[in-house]
């Protein structure tokens, strides 16, 4: 079964601020055009922005961040608008 969008383009930026040797500083931002297929489903869109800081060590990288996203869900929330903020934590052990 295909699905509800026919093509999405999207675009993705990252930035980070690397200057100090124990935290950099990170921003970024995503967004999508939804072109919708058939009737199921409205054309829309989905957009994020992502900040936070990443430690980085000789064991790897733990990053703090936090995250605002607005737009079309996927699935069964095709048709519904929706807004979300999240924050999290991420350790990558073999980052840097």
């Amino acid at each position: 079964m295909a699905g509800a969008f026919t093509a999405v383009p999207s675009i993705d930026l990252s930035l980070q601020w690397d200057r100090l040797r124990w935290v950099a500083p990170f921003l970024g931002g995503y967004g999508e055009w939804l072109f919708a297929r058939g009737e199921r489903a409205r054309d829309g869109y989905f957009v994020r922005a992502i900040g936070g800081l990443s430690f980085p060590g000789p064991q790897g990288e733990f990053l703090v961040w936090v995250a605002r996203d607005s737009g079309n869900g996927k699935g069964l929330l095709v048709n519904r608008r929706e807004q979300r903020v999240s924050v999290g934590i991420r350790y990558a052990p073999f980052a840097r």
